[in-house]
């Protein structure tokens, strides 16, 4: 029963703060206020929503969804199989924003489960003092900075366990709570998990290095033999976690994000003193949270202790050094650039850097916490002297530090209001601790430790809502509202479950934002096939593709349809377009959108890179051959020569340079901020109509030469009644099932789909199989003879079968070995 109440402290004391916090910012669920924001707001909400329908309505591997169309298996193991997400399940589609709250609150208070967990399981009692510094770690650095990345959080949920099965395989030759911990912890976030990785290799160093001490102990014969457990069931729960692990490594085999840096790989250093400056309180704001030191705040409370660890007398040199040296090891993978990248996956990320900090302040708190214990034995007040002055040193040079580096790289004053503010703070809390802890080392009074357990609660909190207080939050009742709206609008849409496209133009302030918000991935949130996307798990050919043909991408991780032009409608097959205006919900159905297959005269168009308008007459002339092209250029003295939609593609424009485009003097207004090339369609104009063009600032296309091209109206009128009749329409069954019927005019016909290649995608005519190709970059083609027939398509991945079975033979050997290991060391002979 004392197990019990003392755990449930554990995770009560940080659900405490945290509610309080929230209360105070007025956030979901004790508010309006809700963290429709940065990635949290563009992706994860999204990508919950999907979570919620892949369980309540459907269960497909493939969603029109995701982009234009692709697997999700890669997306699920990055972003969403966390069994938190489960909570989800209880609440409808309009309150997932207070289910990101939630889930927030509710992992950091179970990381105060998990580290009382472990540090009473390490020192073999339950000391409620251990509670100080399980709260510490639930809102160490790396929380304040990324609890809005809560996908993360799960990682250090289950480090402590991960730690502990370490200490049991090595000490007590115990490997299943190291496997197991293992494995969850590569399921739930195979990024963090990758860190975990390399860390356990790190501290079975660290471990081994205090069991043994002679010279022949560190032969690699002698190594690997008493190593080859830890080799062992490493690989068995890497293997394990296969079910998870091959899907997502091969999706993201497929993005852009696989190429290299050199400058990333070269050993430089990241930062110098000025890190120190982050041991401190209030380091950490929101306006921070791309580019920042790497988050070392672990609590004024447990840096004291954990400078007093390495200065007492009571813990033995060997102990200290070996600590030391892992330290330093973990620390150079954060100031030095090349360990950094190699931690990161070797990819130099994209804000939000020094990912890895939550490991060290996991040896933050472990440490001090064993100095406070062999300190609370003396009392020693020369001690807590000692460790409060070289604290207030690092932290006056950290300062000093980052003040020169405020002058040298950022332009900024020596010492900015935060940087003082945050030193004052942080001193302020060093006396008082100090004072405190000097009085309940005369008399051990309850409620003098009780006035220390309460400060350093209101620390952490105080913290917390630092980093938190700048957070430009969305409105929970604006998004609950609006969202039914559209939901209800797109099941109006589609009553047959036919397969077609939506362009996405809606305002991020009717949902509630109070960011800039490009609805990038709303397509998952109110399940309807799209034309933009923002993942990290992004296709790399089918964004090219969408590049190639005009498509907006501002990098590899996103690309969204911003100007409706007829070509793309009828490709992607763009039936309907969404927007907001005048305070309405506005939808505007495009009749270029004729059905999500026809016929073509030759698919063997090859699109090349940047060369957007060649591509468009390639791949009008591929599907009906015309002797006059389609697109016609823009005469020199600015007259239209052809009537139709007046294209601009200028691939050579700074764009983030580009204040507006003017047309006729009205400005060309996008939904979208354009921060890189797409191509942008003007206007409808008559042929020889005058179109005065102007840039702001105007020299910014002196030399930069433009391209203007009109789509020819009556030629692409005329293609659009040729494919029209033999169309084909796709109904949905599921995201992975589509089924048709189409009339084939001759006896050899190429068909084009709109749905991007993939080999898992099998297709079947009249049901028996044919092959596939892929045509006009990354798409569909099939071969259909003449008459009418069935299409039916099924998205059948054979990598799922063969890495479920992958992990439950990997799963069942570790339960076997176990089993061997467990009767040999019980054996009589043993």
């Amino acid at each position: 029963m004392k197990k019990i109440f003392f755990y449930a402290i554990s995770i009560g004391i940080p659900f405490i703060i945290c509610s309080l916090v929230f209360y105070s910012l007025d956030i979901a669920p004790f508010g309006h206020q809700t963290f429709l924001v940065s990635d949290i707001g563009s992706q994860y909400l999204q990508f919950l929503n999907f979570f919620h329908s892949f369980f309540t309505d459907h269960l497909s591997l493939y969603s029109f969804s995701n982009g234009i169309g692709d697997s999700v298996l890669a997306l699920a193991g990055y972003y969403l199989t966390s069994p938190f997400n489960l909570i989800s399940l209880f609440f409808n589609e309009s309150n997932m924003p207070v289910v990101l709250s939630l889930l927030i609150l509710l992992k950091i208070s179970v990381m105060g489960f998990s580290m009382s967990f472990y540090l009473s399981k390490h020192h073999k009692k339950l000391d409620y003092s251990i509670l100080l510094f399980s709260t510490a770690y639930s809102f160490c650095g790396f929380v304040i900075a990324y609890s809005m990345n809560y996908m993360w959080l799960d990682a250090l949920i289950l480090l402590p366990f991960v730690v502990l099965g370490l200490e049991r395989l090595w000490l007590q030759n115990r490997p299943t709570l190291y496997a197991v911990s293992l494995c969850l912890t590569i399921v739930t976030n195979y990024y963090l998990g990758y860190m975990v990785c390399l860390f356990s290799v790190l501290y079975s160093i660290y471990l081994y290095a205090l069991q043994y001490e002679k010279r022949e102990d560190f032969k690699i014969a002698i190594l690997f033999k008493r190593g080859k457990t830890f080799i062992l069931y490493s690989l068995l729960a890497g293997l394990t976690s296969s079910f998870v692990l091959i899907p997502s490594i091969l999706g993201m085999m497929n993005t852009a994000k696989t190429s290299f840096s050199i400058i990333s790989l070269l050993p430089y250093p990241k930062f110098f003193i000025s890190v120190f400056s982050q041991l401190g309180i209030g380091t950490i704001r929101y306006d921070l949270r791309l580019d920042h030191l790497p988050t070392l705040y672990s609590g004024i409370f447990i840096v004291i202790f954990f400078i007093v660890y390495f200065l007492i007398t009571g813990i033995s040199k060997r102990e200290k050094v070996a600590s030391f040296y892992l330290l330093v090891a973990l620390f150079a993978t954060l100031i030095i650039e090349l360990f950094n990248t190699i931690w990161h996956m070797f990819q130099s990320p994209a804000g939000f850097p020094y990912r890895q900090t939550f490991i060290f302040s996991f040896l933050i708190i472990i440490f001090s916490y064993k100095g406070f214990l062999v300190w609370r034995k003396s009392c020693e007040k020369s001690y807590l002297f000692k460790a409060a002055g070289l604290f207030i040193g690092f932290l006056f040079i950290g300062e000093i530090g980052l003040g020169f580096q405020n002058i040298f790289f950022k332009n900024k004053s020596f010492f900015e209001t935060q940087q003082l503010e945050s030193l004052a703070l942080s001193l302020a809390f060093i006396i008082i601790y100090v004072i405190l802890l000097l009085l309940w080392s005369r008399k051990k009074a309850v409620w003098i430790f009780t006035c220390i357990t309460i400060l350093v609660c209101f620390e952490l909190g105080l913290n917390y809502r630092f980093g938190l207080q700048d957070v430009p939050f969305g409105n929970q009742t604006t998004y609950s509202s609006f969202s039914k709206k559209i939901n209800a609008t797109i099941t109006d849409l589609n009553p047959d479950h036919n397969l077609f496209r939506v362009q996405n133009k809606l305002s991020g302030s009717a949902l509630g934002y109070h960011t800039p918000y490009n609805a990038y991935n709303d397509a998952w949130t109110f399940q309807f096939a799209g034309t933009s996307a923002y993942t990290s798990t992004l296709n790399e050919k089918t964004l090219d593709t969408l590049t190639n043909l005009g498509i907006y991408s501002k990098n590899e991780r996103r690309f969204n349809y911003v100007d409706t032009n007829p070509v793309i409608n009828l490709l992607l097959n763009v039936k309907y377009q969404l927007s907001y205006e005048n305070g309405q919900l506005m939808t505007q159905q495009n009749k270029e959108a004729i059905g999500s297959g026809f016929f073509m005269q030759n698919d063997q168009i090859k699109l090349r890179d940047g060369a957007v308008f060649s591509n468009i007459e390639a791949v009008l002339q591929g599907i009906l051959p015309s002797k006059k092209p389609y697109l016609v250029k823009m005469g020199a003295n600015d007259e239209t020569q052809a009537e139709g939609n007046l294209l601009l593609y200028a691939p050579n424009n700074e764009w983030t340079k580009t204040d507006a485009i003017f047309v006729n003097g009205q400005k060309h207004q996008t939904h979208v901020t354009i921060l890189s090339n797409q191509l942008f369609n003007l206007g409808y104009f008559k042929k020889g109509e005058y179109v005065e063009i102007k840039f702001k600032p105007d020299d910014l296309m002196q030399a930069k030469k433009p391209d203007f091209y009109t789509l020819s109206n009556a030629r692409f009128q005329h293609l659009l009644q040729h494919l029209q009749t033999n169309a084909l329409t796709l109904t949905e069954g599921k995201g992975d099932y589509l089924s048709g019927t189409v009339n084939a005019p001759n006896e050899t016909n190429k068909l084009f789909l709109s749905i991007p290649f993939d080999e898992a995608w099998q297709v079947k005519i009249d049901g028996k199989p044919v092959p596939k190709s892929q045509v006009m970059g990354n798409f569909i083609g099939i071969s259909v003879p003449k008459g009418k027939h069935a299409i039916t398509l099924s998205y059948y991945p054979k990598v799922v079968p063969f890495s479920l079975l992958l992990s439950t033979a990997a799963l069942l050997t570790g339960i076997v070995i176990r089993r061997l290991l467990t009767v040999r060391d019980f054996s009589p002979e043993g």
